[in-house]
């Protein structure tokens, strides 16, 4: 959500700068994700100077060219190359020196530097109204008075408003705060903590100049549950033309494109007070007739956008005699909206339930501003104040009049949640004593009623724009965070109540997990668990979406890899090739079942080249060496299994418990990827249910040596080592307490054919006493013959 820095100051008094304000929402809970600076002329002129043109020569190389010295004020002259037809000795020109950034309004912007044009230098550029924004005009190049003072900078002559805009990352709960006032009351009760003189937000004075009655509507409510409020009133004698420029300043700043002076007032009215209006065109409702009700199952509606919709039975609606006008809260429908040609409109202003738009806006993927409003809980209590504001507008900026009565129907009025708030338990969850008196100020700043008080309660009603303030402990909250947790010291002592449970549960396991990576350089991501069909093969069976946010997001993901692809794509995208993530998530199955995944993913270099060595490249077999180290942190033991060239399994019994895979060059394809890419994937819950099932036990450390002997044997080649491995473990006897592989060599020369050579480590060790040389050379004795037997291997002198 945007929110302009120059709007906020128009209704509190504050001098803080826009970075200092950026900290103030962020404590509040509003989370000031960016301030970025906003101006009606892209780069506000800067670096722009008015010049006098000295001299004027022609282009010895260009027929259509022009060579000018220019005088900007400075101790040097400059020589600027320029095409345009009405140069002349004597003008005063808009002048981009040198280093200037230029944001024509066609095209995209550009740095000036100095350049040989046609062979003669120029040092800057005399603008034309399209080449710096001022203007659409490419005729010529901008004269200016004469009057005008040489070295004047061009911004300090036009009245270029420059602003800055707070990208604010608000919660789905904080629907108070969707408009500028909001805002500002937040603003308000965070400064207020703090200072004596206190501050106020200064609220529009809102005077609607005009009555009548020469129109009369009737308004006919038919679902009161959908729509517990409805009011507006008919305006007249409207001039549908462009909004002024300050209107139009203020909605660009936040990103909402100006259309015409009516639609710009709604909108300025919904980005200020928060409450979302509709207009209609008075001449199309029908048998001067608003009724809100439910249309049939299946029922048809053209909406604004030419799209013909079939609605469900609880789609609200706002119809008129013969037709539906509108989906409540949502959109606006092809017949009823203004056009040029509107003269007289009926101005709506209403609460909705929320779950009702919800539902219609999600059914028929429409994510307009109003129904964002009205699905996250409007305020009822603000209809008539937003409608007042939008009239008092329309008559200042349209030339519009009132032509009706006023009309609000609000057949049960909804009131304010009572809430008990103690003191004791304030100070006992923040940690901090507060005083009673700062509780209510900062209450009553933010629009709490107080009804009753005691020295160490208060009785309250929550402010209808607070939809989410229920019970004590949110009103804690709103304390908490006004006063703010930066403020609230963290105190010397902490108490809490220890828990035992038997086994290791997923949260511990994933912290082991996460430790252990991080070690290993990997980096956590966390991905969308809403997916996108096209990512998995035809006829994979997924858990669809019936109401997709996006038409792309519409299933459940089936795998963790699609996402994280995206991940490694953006990141490549920007020469970031060398890769570690893991990721923790649950994939979803047609049966309603899920299971939590732990995934890795590696690609790119896992050295770089230096003066002593080569790159190297990641292998299926790092990403293996990881998850041989992460089961070694969890004393899990298992053995590997290669079900074909490129995979390999871990397993315990008949489970798997990983697999490492190269991703298929396809499905990198499908995702513009051209490297590599190694991926794991880690069965949580069967590794949880083995972890709790292993018995743990514990052993002393040997006082004894350990020794270590080396053996090269040859095999034949399409002999694994996992199966090498596996047998000398079964037969070499309890003095082996580990073996590694440190080489492997073939050479059709040296050893053969078909034949490689392993080269092995082996550790021995006994508990009880140090190994003889005989224990030793029989051990290996017995292991050399396991080879010979099982392998066919022979020893390599």
């Amino acid at each position: 959500m945007k929110i302009s820095y120059n709007w906020l100051k128009e209704l509190l008094a504050i001098d803080q700068t826009p970075w200092e304000l950026a900290e103030i929402l962020t404590n509040t809970g509003l989370e000031v994700e960016h301030v970025e600076p906003f101006s009606m002329v892209p780069g506000g002129l800067k670096g722009l100077v008015v010049g006098e043109v000295i001299s004027k020569e022609k282009h010895p190389n260009a027929d259509k060219l022009s060579i000018a010295t220019v005088d900007i004020g400075e101790e040097q002259n400059l020589n600027i190359v320029c095409g345009a037809s009405n140069l002349g000795i004597g003008q005063k020109v808009a002048v981009a020196t040198v280093g200037t950034t230029i944001y024509p309004i066609n095209g995209e912007c550009f740095t000036i530097k100095k350049a040989k044009l046609r062979g003669e230098p120029s040092e800057g550029m005399i603008c034309a109204e399209d080449e710096i924004g001022l203007g659409s005009s490419h005729e010529g190049i901008m004269v200016l008075s004469n009057q005008i003072p040489v070295g004047t900078l061009l911004s300090t002559l036009y009245n270029i408003d420059e602003d800055f805009v707070f990208e604010i990352g608000l919660t789905p709960n904080r629907t108070d705060a969707m408009g500028h006032i909001g805002v500002a009351k937040d603003i308000a009760a965070a400064l207020n903590v703090f200072r004596e003189n206190k501050l106020r937000v200064k609220l529009p004075k809102v005077t609607v100049k005009t009555a009548g009655n020469a129109l009369k509507a009737s308004i006919k409510v038919e679902n009161t549950l959908a729509c517990p409020r409805y009011a507006g009133v008919i305006l007249e004698n409207l001039q549908i033309k462009e909004s002024p420029d300050w209107l139009k300043q203020r909605l660009l700043s936040i990103g909402v494109r100006p259309i015409n002076n009516v639609v710009d007032i709604s909108n300025y009215v919904l980005k200020e007070y928060g409450q979302a209006l509709h207009a209609f065109d008075w001449e199309q409702v029908k048998g001067d007739t608003i009724i809100v009700k439910n249309l049939p199952k299946g029922s048809k509606f053209v909406s604004l956008d030419e799209v013909e919709r079939t609605l469900y039975a609880d789609d609200l609606m706002i119809c008129n005699t013969s037709e539906p006008m509108c989906m409540a809260g949502v959109f606006g429908g092809i017949k009823s909206g203004v056009t040029d040609q509107t003269h007289s409109i009926f101005l709506e202003s209403a609460y909705f339930e929320s779950g009702t738009i919800r539902k219609t806006s999600t059914r028929h993927g429409l994510r307009t501003d109003a129904a964002q409003r009205y699905e996250k809980g409007a305020d009822p209590s603000i209809a008539i104040i937003a409608l007042e504001r939008a009239v008092q507008l329309l008559e200042e900026i349209a030339g519009g009049n009132v032509a009706s009565d006023w009309y609000d129907e609000y057949p049960e009025e909804i009131k304010k949640k009572e809430i008990s708030l103690r003191l004791q338990k304030l100070n006992s969850l923040s940690g901090h004593q507060f005083e009673m008196s700062l509780v209510k100020q900062i209450l009553i700043d933010l629009e709490f009623e107080v009804i009753d008080e005691d020295v160490d309660r208060l009785s309250i009603l929550s402010p209808l724009s607070r939809a989410d303030v229920l019970r004590e402990v949110d009103v804690i909250e709103e304390v908490m965070r006004i006063y703010g947790f930066n403020n609230i010291q963290t105190p010397s002592t902490v108490r809490s109540t220890l828990s035992f449970h038997e086994g290791i549960d997923e949260h511990q396991l994933k912290e082991r997990i996460g430790h252990t990576l991080n070690g290993f350089g990997f980096s956590e991501i966390m991905t969308n668990s809403i997916s996108q069909s096209k990512f998995y093969p035809e006829g994979k069976k997924l858990v669809k979406l019936q109401n997709s946010m996006t038409s792309d997001l519409d299933s459940m993901r089936a795998s963790l890899l699609p996402e994280a692809l995206q991940v490694l794509r953006h990141n490549i995208n920007r020469k970031q090739a060398n890769l570690k993530f893991y990721e923790f998530g649950n994939i979803y199955h047609v049966d309603h079942t899920q299971d939590a995944q732990l995934a890795l993913y590696y690609t790119g270099e896992v050295t770089h080249a230096n003066w002593i060595s080569p790159k190297q490249n990641t292998s299926i077999f790092h990403l293996k060496g990881i998850a041989e180290a992460l089961f070694g942190n969890l004393k899990l033991t298992g053995k590997w299994v290669s079900a074909d060239d490129s995979t390999v399994y871990f397993q315990k019994k008949k489970d798997i418990l990983v697999d490492i895979r190269p991703v298929d060059t396809d499905q990198l394809a499908l995702f513009e990827i051209e490297q590599e890419v190694f991926v794991s994937f880690f069965h949580l819950n069967k590794i949880m249910t083995v972890l709790n099932n292993q018995k743990i036990r514990f052993e002393e450390q040997s006082k004894f040596p350990e020794v270590n002997r080396d053996l090269a044997v040859i095999l034949d080649d399409e002999i694994e080592f996992e199966a090498v491995k596996n047998k000398i473990t079964q037969h070499a006897g309890s003095l082996l307490k580990g073996l590694d592989l440190f080489d492997i060599f073939k050479s059709k020369d040296k050893i053969g054919e078909g034949k490689k050579s392993y080269a092995i480590n082996f550790k021995l060790q006994d508990k009880m006493k140090t190994l003889t040389d005989e224990e030793i050379d029989a051990t290996m004795n017995k292991i050399i013959a396991t080879l010979e037997k099982n392998f066919n291997a022979t020893i390599r002198k």
